[in-house]
């Protein structure tokens, strides 16, 4: 039975005490009583439990919760198991405890088995609050009156306010000494506080002592101190203040002498200012007068001069309004036929506004003179927006000529047209905006000279870039003449053809692949070892273009754009795509990669690229397990478990190293450390990662060799390379460079040529358009050296290498009987400029001049100079797209530096779009601030929507088709007969939509595209660089992806092009303008069509900034069940063979085949050597599209023999042994790698 409360009480007195300070003493007799079983362990825990009642009532709120409170009181018993012996001594105080540890372990386990919540237990003395006791007694005293204080104190004298604050704050001390706890002040009145301080007997419950502390002996003890400290307070008070009062007195005595002598000093100044002031007055006066004098002496002067010349005044008006328009020449006349008169008359200026009254009273047409000789000398143009009166004058004489020639004029409607009709300058530039009529112009400027001023036709001159736009141009400007009285109109090539002629210069007919052959035979008849080498060099390492540093930011942004550049190693493409090997492992990730394989390739160091890092250690326990020891015994469950927590623990799941060379058993990692700052070059877990790379070899005693992206930035990854391998003994052999060329140049599949002929094409072309001298190639090799980026600088050096040599080629070759159509342009340059050429031509007018090149223009300028014929050119800054070919913008913005004093005039009337599209393409072209500002007007104002951008699903690829024929039938529906256009950024841009399904058809020797579900459709496709000056019904924009070529085209220019062409500010400004010139060859609508995963930046733009409308276009579900042709083949077997080679025989390809012979056609893969022997490859059923063999790799599943094919549903790839066997192996894949 457990031992009642009324026993435990008794119990807690005989065994507990607490002392004054707060702590509880068990005697020892608790305890040993406990361990002697005279008390049980129940009662020992009710006594505890008692306690604590009996330390604070509100032990509940402040210790347990309520539910472990509930608990304790019901507990009756006491674990032995548990048992734990108390503390001797516990301290204690009024809110918190020290943690009774053993007693609370216990009733928190308890608490625990019966899912009651406990709190954290801490109990903890804490620090005396003095301040809170003396604010208790402070507020106690508030209520004491002075009278209190006097009678409790026995005082008979009057305490001050001083004295009584003094007293109170020993009152407080005195009480703060005695045992006052908070609780019995907070009980205590302020009576009882009387009461205890006057008492003498013990009834007041304070010990003699303490009372004794508080009597009047003591206080007054205090007071007389006190008082003695006051009076002496009092005494040094006084002396102070005398002291700051003299003090003050002698400070005040100083101010006022100081405030004094102030007052005297200013008075003296002003009287010296105001002396100073009336001498300045009287200084000026005298000098006003003297100038005065002066200055009517002097426009008396004037007013004689100009009375001698007033017949000159007089003719001024005559000379500038009855002259016709005032072009530079007249102006030029005018300006110095009157500039004496200016000079006297300028002087006007700087008399006083009475004196200039006077004389322009005198004089009325004198400050008009002023006026208009002033704007004479600082008249622009046209196009200048700045008030001009002569400008206006020249406006209005124009228009006064427009007005006398009704007819002419009756259907051209722009005013600024009709004024570059009329107008006759030295040199105009009309900067006409598409769709304003540019050919137009210039035809009627023509038959403006002919017809109205009486120029004849033979001495006008029209040149153009194209032999179709010369040709069109010659029609319009010799419409209804005869054969005899015909205006010359031709290319420039053609003139200069005529130059040389004229010169008797017999090169014979153009050869117009005399540098395409050259650049061709170069590679194919290189004899020479170090060129050779230098060749090879450049398609091994420098066959791509670099990324220019200020577009990237990180290293997963240089890897993201080096990864669209052509990153097939050479050992891929010198075995015919990797015949001789499987396809895995021979695309690198980066230029650096690409370098590293060609490098080993070239010096015959077999490497694998790209396999899964096969550890020897787990291969030995891999055989150990399944050697049929007594281990290998164990459950087959258990062994898997526990090599699998072994993987984990030792091993990544997959680890693929860049290169491992099987004959050293040497890994070769390229890491992509740079020389910047690499936590934001590379991120934050890029480093970690190369650590437990390097851990991982060395955990499985693996070597490992370590190149960095800073060799590449240094440009000595290649030499780095090779001193790393020969350090690991490895050998560096050599491939025969011959041997190499001689391979690639046989392999059709291989572009690197045409693309390395291009370049060297383009840049050669460059070159000669600027018109350069052959020592020119020193100079950009020593610009060369400068060059930071060592990768750059060792490409470009290469390069230049090649160039010249190549170009020296070129060069002797034009010395021979036929010339290159670059030479002829440079021989007609060179027969004017030495005066052996000579004609006689009174207009020169120029179509298209935003796509002038520098020797062109040389040519130009040359030729005006010995015929002083006026030249008249035409064009628009906003389509200059030939900048590839040499073209120089800066020619056409910057015209009136080459050709001094020029007219300009901007045309805005557009007839062809319709205001929005204007509106739209005007403010993207815009975002370029070198281009020209123009405003384009159409009165074509009731399509909200010109512009529609139409997206399309990269899975299915049929879906970008169908949504291509969606938009034509949307157009076809409005109109049957509308002409529409496709346009593409590449010439192969149309051959996703037209390869092999049945909705569109191309052909090779036209440009027309036919829709096989509605043939009478009018569609073409073209590039946007031929369609240039053409216009369309309606106009469909192809390949808006975000890809290295898509639109806008990532690759504007090669690196090595900036030595002749310098970069604009505008990211991306040629394709801009080509952009421009795309969606303004439509009379009606124009459709961009862009893919929903990767849209072009264009897009983008477009969509956001100029709000262009999306436009959702249902497509044909029975076009697209029906989307590929019906197979028709006259072959029993059709076959499709890939680079993979047999598992099995090791010798044949992996091949798809379709049997034709079964209906409907079955397909499979099985081995192209032996298709029908069991020995060989059997892949299984294929049930992908027969052309999407591409996408076929071997299934890296070691125990299935299928291969990983195209899943449409997906976008990924499934073994063909799915179905069949059940392999699961799938693996993700990005259509831009394909697309």
């Amino acid at each position: 039975m457990a031992t009642s409360k009324k026993v435990i009480k008794n119990i807690c007195r005989d065994y507990v005490t607490i002392d004054y300070n707060g702590v509880i003493d068990f005697k020892l007799t608790l305890k040993d009583n406990i361990r002697n079983n005279s008390i049980s362990e129940d009662d020992a825990l009710f006594i505890l439990l008692d306690l604590l009642y009996q330390i604070n009532h509100g032990l509940k709120y402040k210790f347990f919760s309520k539910n472990l409170f509930d608990l304790i009181t019901d507990v009756k018993k006491y674990n032995k198991e548990n048992k734990k012996y108390l503390k001797e001594k516990i301290l204690f105080k009024k809110h918190y405890y020290h943690e009774l540890k053993q007693v609370i372990d216990y009733i928190i386990s308890l608490a625990k088995e019966r899912n009651i919540e406990s709190k954290n237990i801490t109990i903890e003395k804490p620090k005396e609050n003095i301040k809170n006791r003396k604010k208790l007694i402070k507020t106690k005293l508030k209520d004491f009156q002075h009278n209190d204080l006097c009678c409790i104190l026995n005082l008979d004298h009057t305490l001050n306010f001083e004295r009584e604050k003094v007293l109170k704050n020993r009152i407080v001390d005195a009480l703060l000494e005695m045992s006052f706890d908070e609780d019995k002040l907070n009980n205590c009145s302020t009576e009882d506080i009387k009461e205890i301080l006057n008492s003498n007997n013990e009834s007041s419950g304070m010990r003699n002592e303490e009372i004794i502390k508080i009597q009047n002996v003591r206080l007054y003890k205090l007071l007389d101190e006190f008082e003695d400290n006051y009076k002496i307070q009092l005494e040094k008070e006084e002396k102070l203040k005398k002291e700051r009062e003299e003090q003050e007195r002698i400070k005040k005595q100083e101010q006022e002498r100081e405030e004094q002598e102030r007052i005297k000093k200013q008075e003296q100044e002003r009287l010296r200012k105001d002396a100073e002031i009336k001498a300045r007055k009287l200084k000026i006066e005298n000098e006003h007068l003297q100038k005065e004098r002066q200055d009517i002496k002097q426009i008396i002067v004037i007013e004689k001069e100009i009375k001698t010349n007033i017949g000159l005044l007089n003719s001024f008006d005559d000379d500038l309004k009855n002259n016709g328009f005032l072009n530079y020449s007249k102006r030029e006349k005018i300006i110095n036929t009157y500039k004496s008169l200016y000079e006297l008359t300028s002087e006007v200026n700087k008399f006083p506004i009475f004196l200039k009254n006077r004389i322009y009273q005198e004089f009325p047409n004198l400050k008009s003179f002023m006026e208009y000789y002033k704007d004479l000398i600082n008249y622009k143009n046209l196009s200048d927006e700045k008030h001009n009166r002569i400008k206006k004058l020249n406006e209005r004489i124009l228009d006064d000529e427009i007005k006398d020639n009704p007819e002419f004029f009756k259907n051209i409607t722009d005013p600024n047209k009709r004024r570059a009709i009329v107008i006759d300058e030295k040199n105009v530039k009309v900067n006409a905006g598409a769709g304003t009529g540019k050919t137009f112009t210039i035809q009627n400027k023509v038959n403006y000279l002919i017809e109205k001023r009486g120029i004849s036709p033979k001495k006008i001159l029209c040149l153009c870039y194209t032999g179709d736009g010369a040709e069109d141009l010659n029609k319009k400007v010799n419409e209804n003449r005869d054969e005899n009285n015909q205006v010359e109109a031709c290319t420039f090539h053609e003139f200069c053809r005529r130059v040389a002629k004229k010169c008797r210069i017999n090169k014979g007919k153009t050869n117009r692949r005399l540098l395409k052959d050259i650049i061709h035979n170069y590679s194919m008849k290189l004899a020479d070892d170090e060129k050779l080498i230098k060749l090879i060099d450049y398609f091994s390492y420098y066959i791509n273009s670099p990324a220019d540093k200020e577009d990237i930011n990180t290293y997963d942004e240089l890897l993201n754009y080096e990864k669209e550049r052509d990153l097939k190693t050479l050992r891929k493409k010198f075995y015919e795509s990797g015949a001789n090997y499987t396809m895995k492992g021979e695309t690198v990730d980066s230029i650096g990669e690409l370098i590293i394989a060609n490098y080993l390739f070239r010096h015959n160091i077999n490497y694998v690229y790209g396999d899964e890092y096969k550890s020897k250690l787990i291969e030995i326990i891999q055989r150990f397990l399944y050697s049929g020891n007594s281990f290998s015994l164990i459950n087959l469950e258990l062994q898997k478990e526990w090599f699998e927590k072994f993987i984990s623990d030792y091993s990544w799941e997959t680890y693929v190293p860049d290169f491992y060379l099987p004959e050293k058993d040497i890994y070769l990692e390229h890491f992509g450390i740079g020389h910047s700052d690499n936590e934001k070059w590379l991120g934050k877990d890029y480093e970690p990662q190369i650590k437990r790379k390097i851990k991982y070899h060395e955990l499985h005693q693996t070597k490992l060799i370590k190149t960095y992206y800073y060799y590449l930035e240094d440009g000595v990854l290649e030499e780095k390379l090779e001193a790393i391998l020969r350090d690991n003994g490895v050998t560096i052999g050599h491939k025969n460079p011959k041997e190499i060329l001689d391979v690639l140049q046989k392999t059709n599949k291989i572009k690197d040529f045409d693309n390395f002929n291009k370049l060297i094409e383009s840049f050669i072309n460059i070159f000669e358009a600027q018109n350069k001298e052959k020592n020119q190639f020193d100079s950009f090799i020593k610009m060369n050296e400068s060059e930071i980026d060592g990768y750059k600088r060792n490409r470009q050096k290469l390069f230049l290498d090649i160039v010249r040599d190549i170009y020296n080629i070129y060069y002797e070759s034009n010395e021979g009987k036929r010339i290159d159509h670059n030479r002829e342009v440079s021989l007609a340059l060179e027969l004017i400029q030495t005066n052996r050429y000579s004609a006689s031509y009174d207009y020169i007018f120029i179509d298209e001049y935003q796509d002038i090149n520098p020797i062109r223009s040389l040519l130009l300028q040359s030729l005006q100079k010995i015929t002083n014929a006026k030249l008249f050119v035409v064009g628009d800054d906003w389509q200059s797209i030939y900048k590839f070919n040499g073209s120089d913008l800066n020619l056409f913005i910057d015209f009136d530096k080459h050709f001094p004093n020029s007219e300009f005039i901007n045309l805005q009337e557009n007839r062809r779009n319709y205001d929005r599209l204007n509106h739209i393409s005007s403010r993207f072209i815009m975002r370029n601030e070198k281009q020209e500002k123009k405003k384009l007007i159409s009165k074509k104002r009731n399509n909200p929507n010109p512009i529609n951008i139409v997206y399309y699903s990269l899975n299915p690829k049929s879906n970008k088709v169908l949504k291509l024929y969606s938009i034509i039938l949307r157009i076809a529906k409005r109109n049957p007969k509308s002409r529409i256009l496709l346009l593409g950024r590449n010439n192969n841009d149309i051959n996703e939509f037209t390869n092999k399904n049945a909705i569109f058809q191309s052909f090779d020797y036209t440009d027309k595209i036919k829709c096989l579900q509605n043939p009478k459709l009018d569609i073409t496709f073209m590039t946007i660089h031929s369609s240039k000056g053409l216009e369309y019904d309606d106009v469909i924009i192809l390949n808006f992806k975000d890809k290295l070529n898509g639109f806008p085209n990532k690759i504007e220019d090669d690196s090595v092009l900036r030595f002749l062409k310098e970069k604009e500010k505008c990211p991306y400004a040629e394709e801009r303008r080509l952009l421009y010139v795309a969606l303004t060859r439509t009379l009606n609508d124009v459709y961009l069509l862009a893919p929903t995963y990767k849209e072009s930046v264009f897009i983008e733009e477009l969509s956001n900034k100029h709000k262009v409308k999306q436009l959702s276009l249902r497509i044909d579900k029975n076009l697209e069940k029906n989307f590929y042709k019906p197979h028709k083949s006259n072959e029993p077997f059709d076959y499709r063979k890939t680079d993979i080679k047999c598992p099995n025989c090791k010798d044949g390809k992996i091949t798809v085949v379709r049997n034709n012979m079964n209906d409907p056609p079955t397909q499979y893969t099985r081995c192209s050597n032996h298709p029908d022997d069991s020995y060989h490859y059997n892949g299984g059923p294929y049930w992908g599209d027969l052309e999407d063999y591409i996408f076929i790799e071997k299934c890296p599943n070691p125990n299935c023999g299928g291969v990983l094919i195209r899943d449409y549903k997906k976008d990924k790839l499934i073994c063909t042994l799915n179905r069949q066997e059940g392999c699961k192996q799938t693996k993700k894949i990005n259509l831009d790698d394909y697309y």
